[in-house]
Order: C-alpha cells, then sequence, then structure tokens
C-alpha cells in the first residue's frame, strides 16, 4: 500500500523526484508501448512460476524447519512429488513421541539476539563545518526513524524468519499518508518499513549472492480483494489462498515442548484474496530508470519507473535489504540453524522412544506360556487385566514372566552423544538454554568461559544482523533526500535529558556514511553489568580524585547505570540545581545571558557551565555567534563573585583604632632597673 500511494501521487501530481521530470509516467507508457497490458501481465505470472519452480527446494526445507519447531517431526521431504509427508509408522506399537530440543534452542537464539542494541551513527562527508553539522543531525533523524517507526519490533519479526527459514527481508519505502499531519488530508510522509517473509520473495535466481546481485524481484502477496479496489482501483475475483505468517503467542510456562513468549510460523487460510505481484527491475539499457510493474494473475494494476532513487549514487534501486542467519556461498538465500539440527533430533527422538517402548515392556511384563496350557481364544478376548485369574489345564506348567535385563548403558552413553551434539550444532549449551550448569561444572571461571563460547558462535549471526542495519539506515537517508523537500521539526532527547528541537531538510542530510559504534551485547546481561558497576566502585573509579571520596555526581552517575533511577530522590537538591545550570546553558547558547540567583550552588553552576565551553558544539557556536561567549563569560564571571562573596567571613573585621596603631605597653624604667 505504501508504494502504490507514493507511486499513485506521483502520477496525479506530477511532482519531480529527484532527478525524474514531470512526465515520468508518461515516459515509462511510451517504452512500454511495444507490449500491452495483457502482455506483460503474462509476462509478469510467467516470471513468477519459473522463479517459483527454481524457489521449491529452499521453500520445501522452510516448511520442514518450521514444522520440527512446531514438533510436528515425524515429517520428510518427498523429492519425487515435492511435498511435505509423514513418515508412516513400521509398527502400530511403534512409540512416536516427540522431545523437542529444537525450540527451546530458537528462544535462546532469540532471546540472546534481542540484546543487541544498536548505535548507529553517521560519519560526516568532510571535515568542515557545515559537514559535522550535518552528521550530528543526520545520527538524531536516524536515531527517531528507529524509535518512531518500532524497528525493534520489527527486528525481532526478522530474527524470527532468519532463524527459522535462514532469510528475511525488509522493505524500506515511502508513504505520503505517514508522518505528521500538514493540513487536513495532507501528512508530510514519511519511510514505512515493512517486514517481508522469504516467501514472498522471489528473486530472479535463488543462486544470486545477494540483493546487489539481483536485476529483479518479485514480491508477491495476498491481499484482500476490498483492499485492492481501495488501492488500485481494480475489481479483482478472490479465492481462498494459503499464506504463511508469524503468530504472536503468549507466556506459556511449561517443559522443553513449550512456547515461552515471542513469534511462531504458521499456515493461515485467507478468504477472498489475491495475489498482487509487484516486479522490481533495476535500470537497463532498455529501461533506464528501471520498471515497477504491479499485478495480480489477470489484471495489471500499475507500472511506472522504480520511484525510489536509493542507489549508492542516487541512481533508482531495489527497496530491499537482505538479513541472513547462515550465509550460503553463492546463494541469496541463507540457511537457517535448524537444518543442521534436524538429524540429531530425528536420532534423539528414536532412542528415546526405544528407551520408552523397554520400559513399557519392563513395566507391564510379558507373560510366557507353555503351548496348549491356557484357552487361547479366552486370552484373545477376555486379555489379560490385572487382577484376572488365568484358567491352565491340569499339569499344564504355568505363564511366566520374562526376566528383562537391565537398559544397557550404551543407551544412556547416546542420549549424552546427542546432547552434546545438540551444543555443538547449535552454539547453545545448557546454562544459556536451561539456566543449568553443565554435568561435572562447578567452577565459576569455567561457567563464564561456556558462556562466553556461546556468544561467540552468535556473533556471526549478530554481524549479519549490524550489517543488514547499516543498509537499512543508509537507505532511510536517501529516502529522506529524494522526498523531505520542506522543512521539518525533530524533538530528541539527548544526555543528561536535554532536549533538542532540530529543523531539516532532506538536502541537510549530505551523508549517509553509516556505521554501528558499538559492538554486539551478547554477553551483557544485567546482573552482569551490575557486577562491572560494583567491580568499577571496589576500585574507586566513581571517587572524586582530590577528596578520595564519592561525590554526588559519581553516586548518581551509579545509580543511573544500575537503572534504580527512582533511588535517587534523596539527592533532588543537587538535581535540581543540575538542571538548573543545564537551563541556563540553553539560554546562553543563544547569546543571551541570565540571571544568577542567590540560591544558586555557585559551585555546580561553574562544573557544568565550564563542560559546555569545553565542547566542540560551544566552538561551533561561538563561531557563528559571538554573543555566546560573551554571556557565558559574564556570567560565570557573577557566579565567581557570588562565590567569594559567600565564602569572606561575616561581620566587620577587627581592626586598629582610629588614633593610629596601638603602642606597646612601656617597659620598666632605669631607676626601677637600679632599684631592684
Amino acid at each position: 500500500m505504501a508504494i502504490i500511494d507514493s507511486v499513485k501521487k506521483i502520477f496525479k501530481s506530477g511532482m519531480k523526484t529527484g532527478d525524474h521530470s514531470q512526465d515520468f509516467a508518461t515516459s515509462m507508457e511510451e517504452k512500454a508501448d511495444f507490449m500491452s497490458e495483457e502482455e506483460l501481465v503474462s509476462f509478469v505470472t510467467g516470471e513468477f512460476t519459473r522463479r517459483q519452480k527454481e524457489r521449491l527446494p529452499f521453500e520445501l526445507q522452510w516448511r520442514l524447519n518450521i514444522n520440527f519447531v512446531e514438533g510436528n517431526q515425524y515429517l520428510d521431504i518427498n523429492p519425487f512429488t515435492n511435498s511435505i509427508e509423514e513418515v508412516p509408522k513400521i509398527s502400530w506399537w511403534q512409540e512416536r513421541g516427540v522431545y523437542n530440543h529444537i525450540a527451546p534452542i530458537m528462544e535462546t537464539r532469540l532471546a540472546k539476539l534481542s540484546r543487541l542494541s544498536p548505535i548507529i551513527k553517521c560519519r560526516p562527508a568532510s571535515s568542515s563545518k557545515e559537514d559535522i553539522s550535518a552528521a550530528k543531525v543526520t545520527n538524531k533523524v536516524v536515531e527517531n526513524t528507529y524509535s518512531e517507526h518500532v524497528m525493534r519490533d520489527r527486528q525481532l519479526e526478522l530474527n524470527n524468519w532468519s532463524e527459522i527459514c535462514g532469510t528475511a527481508v525488509l522493505k524500506n519505502v515511502w508513504d505520503d499518508n505517514e508522518g505528521r499531519q500538514i493540513v487536513p488530508g495532507f501528512n508530510e510522509g514519511d519511510i514505512a518499513p515493512t517486514v517481508c517473509s522469504p516467501f514472498e520473495i522471489f528473486p530472479d535466481s535463488p543462486f544470486s549472492t545477494g540483493i546487489d546481485d539481483c536485476e529483479s524481484i518479485i514480491h508477491a502477496k495476498a491481499y484482500h480483494v476490498n483492499d485492492i479496489k481501495k488501492i488500485w482501483g481494480k475489481d479483482v475475483e478472490g479465492s481462498d489462498i494459503n499464506v504463511f505468517t508469524l503468530k504472536e503467542h503468549a507466556n506459556i510456562m511449561g517443559g522443553l515442548n513449550s512456547h515461552t513468549g515471542g513469534y511462531s510460523v504458521g499456515s493461515q487460510k485467507k478468504k477472498d484474496h489475491s495475489i498482487v505481484y509487484e516486479y522490481w527491475e533495476r535500470p537497463t539499457e532498455e529501461f533506464p530508470s528501471g520498471r515497477l510493474i504491479i499485478c495480480t494473475d489477470d489484471e495489471m494494476l500499475l507500472t511506472s519507473e522504480l520511484p525510489y532513487q536509493i542507489g549508492r549514487n542516487g541512481e533508482p534501486d531495489l527497496p530491499f535489504v537482505l538479513q541472513r542467519c547462515i550465509v550460503r556461498v553463492n546463494c541469496f538465500f541463507g540457511k537457517s540453524i535448524i537444518e543442521r539440527l534436524i538429524p540429531i533430533q530425528r536420532d534423539y527422538n528414536a532412542l528415546k522412544n526405544r528407551m520408552k517402548e523397554y520400559l513399557n515392556r519392563a513395566s507391564i511384563g510379558q507373560l510366557v506360556y507353555e503351548e496348549g496350557s491356557i484357552d487361547e481364544d479366552w486370552l484373545e478376548t477376555e486379555g489379560l487385566a490385572p487382577g484376572a485369574m488365568i484358567p491352565v489345564r491340569k499339569g499344564a506348567q504355568f505363564p511366566t514372566y520374562m526376566n528383562y535385563h537391565p537398559l544397557p548403558q550404551t543407551f544412556e552413553l547416546e542420549e549424552d552423544r546427542l546432547m552434546q551434539q545438540f551444543i555443538i550444532i547449535s552454539g547453545v549449551s545448557e546454562i544459556s538454554r536451561d539456566s543449568s550448569a553443565p554435568t561435572g561444572v562447578n567452577s565459576g571461571v569455567a561457567l563464564a568461559i561456556l558462556q562466553e563460547q556461546d556468544d561467540t558462535r552468535l556473533s556471526l549471526t549478530a554481524k549479519h544482523i549490524d550489517t543488514s542495519i547499516i543498509k537499512t539506515a543508509k537507505m532511510w537517508i536517501r529516502l529522506y533526500q529524494q522526498y523531505a523537500d520542506f522543512p521539518r521539526i525533530l524533538r530528541s532527547v539527548g544526555k543528561n535529558n536535554e532536549v533538542d528541537v532540530v529543523e531539516w531538510l532532506g538536502s541537510s542530510l549530505t551523508s549517509d556514511d553509516i556505521y554501528i559504534e558499538t559492538g554486539t551485547q551478547l554477553s551483557e546481561s544485567p546482573a552482569q553489568r551490575k557486577q562491572m558497576v560494583f567491580d568499577l566502585i571496589n576500585s574507586g573509579l566513581f571517587n572524586d580524585p582530590e577528596t578520595g571520596a564519592l561525590s554526588k555526581a559519581g553516586r548518581s552517575k551509579i545509580f543511573e547505570m544500575l537503572e534504580m533511577g527512582n533511588w535517587e530522590q534523596f539527592d533532588t537538591e543537587t538535581e535540581l540545581q543540575i538542571e538548573k545550570a543545564r537551563r541556563e546553558n540553553r539560554i546562553m547558547n543563544n547569546g543571551e545571558m541570565p540571571e544568577v540567583a542567590d540560591y544558586d550552588d555557585d559551585v555546580t553552576h561553574l562544573e557544568w557551565h565550564n563542560q559546555q565551553r569545553l565542547t566542540s558544539d560551544y566552538e561551533e557556536n561561538v563561531q557563528e555567534n559571538p554573543a555566546v561567549a560573551e554571556a557565558y563569560a559574564a556570567h560565570v564571571d557573577m557566579h565567581i563573585q557570588q562565590l567569594q562573596a559567600k565564602v569572606q567571613p561575616q561581620g566587620p573585621m577587627e581592626g586598629p583604632p582610629p588614633g593610629g596603631p596601638e603602642e606597646p605597653p612601656p617597659g620598666p624604667t632605669e631607676l626601677q632597673m637600679s632599684e631592684e
């Protein structure tokens, strides 16, 4: 819907899209004159059919992965019918229990990946003051976009698809109906990121190495016929369509086979729906601006040039970002860790079921009787109910229970070996999966090493996530450069809860050199973070270097790092003094000088004013407005004078009498000395 709204608006208003001129739709129609609408529809549906057949082996594996996660583990791929079929039982008495270790492994991996909190930053295009300021604006725009569009939830959904199927795709488009409302019926527009499952994406070849290696991509999605009528104004015939979707499930307490929150994948039948094919093609000699064809199985909905100039040099490009769990060599679709776990899970189920069958026979018992000693017809009709009396012919041997040997130790050894294989293949040990220490491991150092090894195995997947986030942020910046052609207001909260208001345009974003500032945070749990803070406290790094004691600012910082902000209420006066000093800084940054109050804590105010004067923002501000330096200098001098007045002794100072300096008392006379 977002794509169509933006393209339709371009058609109706004739507005520019970067270098595209007003007759952008007309030029596309002229180039496509040699193909009728029926031929275009036939071309797109034919390409879809071809790509669907080429992608079928990957799709069958995805469906098998989904079933194993959901606990349907007695299925397999039939290569002759290209379908998922149930593996039949060998005997009627065969146990078919499922001991699902794949589900908790996936949940643990997803929980660890959800700790990633990337800090997206932009490098300036050059060392000039303008580009440095533009990079700061870009940082705030990207950060605001990440939070406004709830990318953390979208990232969780992407991680679910990539972990289960090995591949997930994020589609970044522009929607004119998003953003702040300017006037009734007209919004400023904004980015509309959409998570696409791998079942919806059809590259030109499954053996392309990625999005950059694809000449075209088809995005096939099921729409309700009413939505198609509303968006494109075309009446199409609907039908029942099976689609794979992510379903959010509630937290359920239980064993390994239960879910613990998040998403599960399932097939869902939608009525009165029709598949809409979006054919995205990169620029070619025949179509220098690329082309976008949107249709159903028998109805053309829209044709246009590629609407988004999001290429590296501002050329039209495909709005897709690929995220993979494990990268396959020379393949578009990634590999899931589940594919490696399925053989181990099958062996584990078989082992546990054979053990259960043995226990069933040993606990129920198995009678042995002499042939002809009992009535076999009676045995078949009456059975051997507990406490039942068995008629035995005279002189015959009584039926007896078979003696079973103890369960061979080989079973236990094989179970331990399979559990170790789960750990080796998945990279998730017992300490991460079920919060229990491995057998024989009691040392805290050894447990820490195991935890670090788990995080190391996940670091490669985390790196792929960081790469996809960088590509997504670059795409956002280029979309804003193309469409944000009038002033926008951005409000952000910076360090120390300072509110910053920025007015920006798409042309203000001069650089798209994006990077992730911090590395992955897989190994940093809340408990580990708190322990690190306590270690820093014990080492004295928060103490004042001059006094050696813990300052109020250091104490407040400790509570902030421990995420115990409500405990700072006992230090309200200090916090209020700091907030007032920050407000004064914002006033002086505009070249105005606030008054100094007699109740100000001059030491605290001087500290925060001087900290601001040491920043690069202050230096840039002074170059643009010299009055800022004068305001700071005058205000700081007033604090210094007030501080000196407060430390001077109170009351009049004792001094010499008005008549002059006091003479010392006279000593003894010579007469007195002689008399003595």
